[in-house]
């Protein structure tokens, strides 16, 4: 043991010179004497592009420009003109304030020789339109547009990171611009635009409008008139928040959260507060799934009266405390495992043929829970949970847990429940009911009109009674 602590003595006091020997490895502190000298390197050399320093500004050649400081448009001509291609405005977090938005220039206008062109990073403010154009392939990141005319109206492809607030017209006019295959130079293509992580916030016509087959993610909308979110045909609407829309009682003009053409998926978006209406199906061939629909004006999934949602398919969805139906359709749709709670009147509405409910759980609307319209035909309503739905008293009326006023419809395997008033009430004719199940509705559980088809209708509310059949048609009031 002596001689391993011998050694690793001998061992410190080898290296100790090493170890307290001063280090030199940088430069000395102190700057040398005299004057500094220059660098003799040019602006373009410390940071590469072209200033832009006086307006208007013309950008003729591609390359890199960029704003230098806070910049205030007094002119009638537009700020920023973009005549060449493939170029990049940087606004370097720097403002652009212009004369008003009723002044007609706008803060950057890119023209149709234009294409490829990036503007990002700055405000701009006060002018007819923020970033205006017909070229190609716009990509806006980073702008925070406000109080302007329309914050953007351009054929953009990307828009990331962006916010529209408080402009006189719409927030987003995002429009279409035409593409032509190198290889097929009779094919042409309009763009396909990508909203991402932008906001439209207090703007008076609208908070996005967006071309067919655009997608917008992760974005809000937030107090705009007339509609958060108005999306072209086959576009994609993904979780996004749409909340506080307005009607425009100065051109008529209602408030709906969300508005979709033909054939648009909304995907795990919330809609809350919206004066007129929810997610307004305005044509067909829509899908609407895993939304959260709650405290609408009007309606909560569908339209304002029965000419609206015909082929669509809505799924997951939760729709509460509408003023008016909950989820409201006209033909061909399917409507499945949706929570449907406290809406105002009805629902679930089904206007015409051939619609599909299933899987869905109603409460707490006062006419009915689910209901098929006089006229509709060949619906089927399946194993759907209705209860506490149909709440104005009377002896026979038109509300009930389920109301089936069509003819021709099937319904089976649903249950009615706690209802103040009936539990299914079955009018129309050659309607098949089978293998519902409903009690505890003071009124009456079963109530069928004459010339429908139903199963034997079972009395077991007697405590401890048994099923006194086997037949699976059976309806059963317990």
């Amino acid at each position: 043991m002596r001689s391993i602590r011998s050694m690793s003595f001998r061992a410190v006091l080898a290296i100790a010179p090493l170890l307290l020997a001063p280090v030199a490895n940088a430069g000395p502190l102190d700057p040398p004497p005299g004057p500094v000298a220059p660098t003799n390197k040019t602006l373009d050399q410390v940071r590469p592009g072209t200033p832009i320093e006086t307006f208007p500004f013309i950008v003729s050649q591609p390359g890199a420009y960029y704003l230098t400081a806070n910049s205030v448009i007094t002119g009638t001509d537009d700020a920023i003109i973009v005549i060449a291609r493939d170029v990049t405005i940087d606004l370097g977090g720097f403002a652009l304030q212009g004369p008003g938005p009723e002044s007609g220039i706008s803060a950057v206008r890119i023209n149709a020789s234009g294409p490829n062109c990036r503007v990002f990073n700055g405000s701009i403010s006060g002018f007819s339109t923020g970033v205006t154009g017909v070229a190609q392939n716009t990509i806006l990141e980073g702008l925070r547009i406000s109080r302007c005319g329309n914050g953007v109206n351009a054929p953009a492809s990307l828009v990331s990171g962006c916010t529209a607030t408080e402009n006189t017209g719409a927030g987003f006019l995002i429009t279409i611009a035409e593409f032509v295959l190198p290889t097929d130079p009779l094919a042409v293509y309009t763009n396909t635009p990508i909203i991402q992580r932008c906001a439209a916030v207090a703007n008076a016509q609208g908070g996005f409008v967006l071309p067919e087959g655009s997608t917008i993610t992760d974005s809000h909308a937030v107090s705009n008139r007339r509609f958060g979110i108005s999306a072209g045909p086959a576009c994609r609407v993904q979780r996004c928040t749409v909340t506080g829309t307005l009607a425009d009682a100065s051109v008529g003009a209602p408030g709906f959260g969300i508005t979709v053409d033909t054939a648009c998926t909304v995907d795990d978006c919330t809609v809350r507060s919206c004066e007129s209406g929810g997610i307004f199906l305005a044509s067909s061939r829509n899908t609407v799934r895993d939304c959260s629909v709650s405290l609408n004006g009007g309606f909560g999934i569908g339209g304002p009266n029965s000419q609206f949602g015909y082929y669509a398919r809505i799924e997951g969805c939760h729709v509460s405390g509408t003023t008016g139906p909950g989820i409201t359709v006209v033909a061909d749709c399917t409507i499945i495992n949706n929570v449907v709670i406290n809406n105002s009147t009805i629902g679930i509405q089904l206007n015409g043929s051939a619609n599909r409910a299933e899987g869905n759980t109603c409460r707490g609307s006062p006419d009915a829970g689910i209901f098929v319209a006089p006229g509709a035909f060949g619906c089927r309503i399946k194993g759907n949970d209705c209860a506490a739905n149909g709440t104005v008293g009377g002896a026979f009326n038109f509300t009930a847990n389920f109301v089936v006023w069509g003819d021709r419809n099937h319904i089976e395997d649903n249950t009615a429940s706690n209802g103040p008033n009936v539990g299914f009430f079955i009018l129309g004719q050659r309607n098949t009911v089978v293998s519902n199940r409903a009690g505890a509705n003071p009124n009456v559980n079963f109530y069928f009109q004459t010339q429908n088809n139903q199963g034997p209708l079972i009395d077991r509310s007697a405590a401890g009674a048994g099923i006194p059949s086997s037949d699976p048609a059976a309806n059963i009031s317990y």
